[in-house]
């Protein structure tokens, strides 16, 4: 970041449409998330160029792209070949994985993702071609991964809850056909998996959707009129299954989309019942008095021992 802030306070006048913004710390962010997304999808000058001037040349977007062009290349420059950047590692890693000797002999396992960048791509191809062999794991269902075979194109896929996975399997599928690469599918089937949620996944992002054959006898639902009394009538639940059914704590997972909002009454509720219980919550260190030191020193180096710094 303090490249990019440097780079867009030397050259704002330069700038057709950020020049006033190039010293805001915001843009600076959002800057660094372009140069990311640069960096990952491959993307270079002439493919900017192409870019800006298929836009009409007096347009906002057309500014725009030829002001991040234009940092896109003094950043370049100056990071030049003495400097790595990080979103640059990647890059390295596939170049050095081609010549690497300790691959050759080695399985990779990759697990966790659900989709991957041009750059993930080029790791995963070469570690595809010269390793002993990649396995990926992917959690999609049958019907989707049905949805993708026999489509030229991945744009043609159906709009699904596994779009973004399908999309993924159909790019593996080429890169194997295109390096000649074996590919073997094997399934992994969770056979306690409630039918019931099986048929919510596969219906969730359908227009049309169809109904449920038969009771739905695994899967409850409850109408509380506040986060307080749902989470009540929750861990009223959870105490039945513990005290009359067998259960123990350990077999039991609360998933919240919003579990920020939840993990405060959540926590009192475990307080309440006296029950063990591991929240998985991410604390945010920018909070810290010495985390904010320390960004502290290096704004007021960046900034050239402005005044607000």
């Amino acid at each position: 970041c303090m490249v990019l802030y440097k780079l867009a306070r030397d050259h704002k006048d330069e700038l057709l449409y950020y020049g006033s913004s190039a010293g805001q710390k915001g843009f600076i962010g959002q800057l660094k998330l372009m140069v990311t997304e640069l960096f990952q999808y491959g993307l270079d000058d002439e493919s900017l160029k192409e870019l800006i001037l298929s836009q009409p040349e007096d347009s906002i977007l057309a500014a725009k792209l030829k002001d991040i062009a234009l940092l896109w290349k003094y950043f370049k420059a100056y990071t030049g070949e003495q400097v790595i950047a990080t979103e640059a590692v990647l890059d390295l890693l596939a170049e050095r994985l081609e010549r690497s000797q300790l691959i050759r002999n080695a399985r990779v396992f990759v697990d966790d993702f659900s989709g991957f960048t041009p750059q993930q791509y080029r790791i995963l191809t070469v570690l595809a071609i010269r390793s002993k062999g990649l396995s990926v794991a992917l959690s999609l269902t049958p019907s989707a991964y049905k949805a993708v075979q026999g489509v030229q194109d991945w744009r043609d896929l159906p709009r699904q809850l596994f779009f973004t996975t399908g999309k993924t399997v159909w790019k593996l599928q080429q890169m194997a056909k295109e390096y000649q690469v074996p590919l073997r599918l094997t399934w992994t089937v969770e056979s306690h998996r409630p039918q019931e949620l099986t048929h919510v996944t596969e219906q969730l992002c359908l227009t049309m959707q169809q109904p449920f054959e038969g009771l739905a006898n695994r899967v409850k639902a409850y109408m509380a009129a506040n986060q307080r009394e749902e989470l009540q009538q929750l861990f009223h639940e959870i105490m039945y299954l513990v005290q009359e059914k067998g259960y123990q704590y350990r077999d039991i997972a609360i998933v919240a989309a919003d579990l920020e909002g939840y993990a405060y009454l959540i926590r009192r509720q475990m307080e309440l019942y006296e029950i063990p219980g591991f929240i998985d919550e991410k604390m945010d260190i920018s909070l810290s008095p010495y985390v904010q030191w320390i960004q502290g020193l290096g704004e007021l180096i960046a900034s050239g021992f402005s005044a607000e710094s």
